[in-house]
């Protein structure tokens, strides 16, 4: 026990000894064990790099006859409520949440008896639209979009549908949480150019929404180097979707009650409204929409 001990005392000495001679040649000029050295350190900010994407137009036709309709994307559809997927792309270098806060549907004829509802009775008579606006994460894959489950489920939020006399708008269901857009997934490649370049380039990948950055040339001995830095984004597609009355009336002739008492004189038999196709029409049926995003930076959730 008395050898252990003082095995650890030399030991403790020894390494004492060690950082006292290791601080004494490590500082220039070092006269005493009491001298002061002073660091000066400067700090800069590193500010992400916020960059989303949204769209500013979602083309939307309502269908009630489904005819084949060709949409802005080319593509021809014959659903009852037509809509072109538009996409939230996020090249941002840090997660972005994103959040729609108001989905609003207005008539562009007010005069128009059509009423945005939750869901179409099957027995509805009157004109009436059920719309959602639906939001699914979306993966680049084969320079195609497709929905993928994996990256998230498909969210809805029903629209706020303006009142058709111009009053305060009826509420139909509450804002919708899109979720979290990842950051983007940056690939760079050099290589030798012929040409000097000043100013980088940017350009967006219409179909795949691809950014890609070829940046100016750097000259060493002669020779030029460019960076090529390519950003694929996380996405988010939006579309909306619905449905409407098949086959919507409107009263030809008000029905009627029976006048006196059957099988007496002047007796007349009560009547039932007579009823007629209600047509939609582009003039009193188009829908207008708007939509209001906001976007919430998750700096803490950066790995």
């Amino acid at each position: 026990m008395k050898k252990r001990f003082l095995a650890v005392l030399l030991t403790s000495a020894m390494i004492m000894g060690m950082s006292l001679t290791a601080g004494a040649e490590g500082i220039d000029g070092l006269d005493d064990m009491g001298a002061e050295k002073t660091l000066n350190g400067t700090a800069a900010v590193q500010e992400p790099t916020i960059e989303v994407n949204v769209p500013t137009t979602l083309a939307i036709a309502v269908n009630p006859y489904q005819v084949p309709y060709v949409a802005s994307d080319g593509k021809t559809y014959q659903d009852k409520v037509v809509s072109v997927p538009a996409y939230i792309a996020n090249y941002s270098d840090i997660p972005i949440t994103v959040k729609i806060t108001d989905a609003r549907v207005a008539k562009v004829k007010p005069a128009s008896t059509v009423q945005v509802v939750n869901t179409v009775a099957d027995d509805a008579t009157a004109k009436q639209i059920a719309l959602a606006l639906n939001v699914t994460a979306a993966t680049y894959k084969n320079k195609v979009f497709v929905k993928s489950t994996a990256e998230g489920a498909t969210k809805t939020a029903k629209f706020i549908a303006a009142n058709v006399e111009g009053q305060d708008p009826v509420d139909y269901g509450a804002a919708i949480a899109v979720g979290t857009l990842a950051p983007a997934t940056p690939v760079s490649k050099t290589a030798t150019v012929r040409a000097e370049v000043e100013d980088p380039v940017i350009t967006y990948d219409s179909s795949s929404l691809v950014k890609t950055v070829v940046g100016a040339t750097t000259e060493v001995d002669g020779k030029y180097t460019q960076v090529t830095t390519t950003y694929t984004p996380t996405v988010y597609q939006l579309e909306v979707a619905g449905d409407l009355v098949a086959k919507p009336e409107k009263v030809k002739t008000p029905a009627t009650e029976a006048v006196g008492t059957e099988g007496e004189e002047g007796y007349v038999p009560a009547t039932p409204a007579v009823m007629e196709a209600d047509e939609w029409s582009t003039e009193n049926d188009a829908l207008t929409l708007s939509v209001k995003y906001v976007f919430t930076a998750n700096v803490n959730e950066v790995e």
